[in-house]
């Protein structure tokens, strides 16, 4: 296990996981970087049937509740895998263009009994297209008889994630035995692999305001905002440059969503990168909504305290 996911277990033990869906910290990363990196693949496949499902109660609890709009973009999965003694399953999935969660369950088929300081020393999905994947156990997610254990995989790509055929490799379940430490024990080896389709209908609405903002001496240039009842995903470039722009774009943290009643929705950016080009640099923010919303509602978005109203 590598030192961020101790740091991520040993947070999820500590604060508990206050709520389910916990941001990941930030990242700032060069997408000539992402793209070396490739950490998540996904494989192209043709056009699907969406089906209008229900939405688990354990993703439903995550993403603050459900609504009509939301259930548009859920595919159930259910592939399987038994290996081990353990069973592993990806149940359902519910996204949008640039994010899915997907509902895993571990199982012990043997005398084995798990519990939330268990994970996986390893898992990675391969492709040609990047992005961040991460996997944690949710929130009270134990079964009574500690046998079956709730995992959350989230994905963020800044490709389509929708409409894909993936394949998730896992491999050793382990458990953390020194919080402090991080230091953890295997307890079974071997490797496990599932094949799945996300083949849900992305609801996500795109807007191109062209507002620009102060960055330094510069300015940046807002091209495309992309927004789901889920996630929100913005598009910049340099409007007028400046030598450290780039520090201008990597400082916009404060992201809202502010709907047509007055409230605003704070949206928890936990990916940033940027494309160094001169005058013609570029970047991508993105993060996750504090709650559902209303699309039908949606007015406008705060970046940093300047107001960008949204047309189509």
């Amino acid at each position: 296990m590598n030192k961020e996911e101790k740091e991520r277990i040993l947070a999820c033990v500590v604060e508990q996981i206050e709520k389910e869906r916990t941001p990941r910290k930030t990242r700032h990363l060069r997408r000539t970087a992402a793209i070396a990196l490739a950490a998540v693949m996904l494989l192209a496949c043709g056009a699907f049937t969406v089906k209008v499902l229900k939405l688990d109660s354990r993703l439903a609890s995550l993403l603050g509740g459900t609504s009509d709009q939301i259930t548009q973009s859920v595919t159930d999965i259910n592939a399987a895998v038994e290996k081990n003694g353990l069973r592993i399953e990806a149940k359902q999935a519910v996204g949008d263009g640039h994010r899915v969660f997907v509902l895993l369950e571990v199982t012990s088929l043997t005398d084995l009994k798990l519990d939330q300081m268990c994970c996986f020393e390893s898992f990675d999905m391969e492709s040609q297209q990047t992005g961040m994947l991460s996997l944690s156990p949710m929130k009270d997610g134990v079964s009574a008889d500690g046998k079956t254990l709730s995992m959350l995989m989230e994905l963020s790509s800044d490709e389509a994630a929708n409409n894909r055929e993936v394949e998730l490799k896992l491999k050793n379940l382990g458990k953390v035995i020194n919080v402090q430490e991080g230091d953890e024990k295997v307890l079974i080896e071997g490797s496990w692999k599932l094949n799945f389709k996300l083949a849900y209908k992305d609801v996500s609405k795109t807007y191109k305001p062209s507002a620009e903002i102060p960055a330094g001496e510069g300015s940046l240039v807002i091209e495309k905002i992309t927004i789901s009842p889920i996630s929100c995903f913005v598009e910049g470039k340099v409007g007028r440059y400046y030598e450290d722009v780039e520090a201008g774009w990597e400082s916009l943290t404060a992201l809202k969503i502010k709907m047509k009643d007055g409230a605003a929705v704070p949206v928890q950016i936990d990916g940033s990168s940027w494309l160094s080009d001169g005058s013609h640099s570029s970047g991508t923010m993105e993060g996750v909504l504090g709650k559902l919303i209303d699309m039908q509602q949606v007015e406008s978005v705060l970046l940093d305290g300047k107001e960008i109203p949204l047309h189509q």
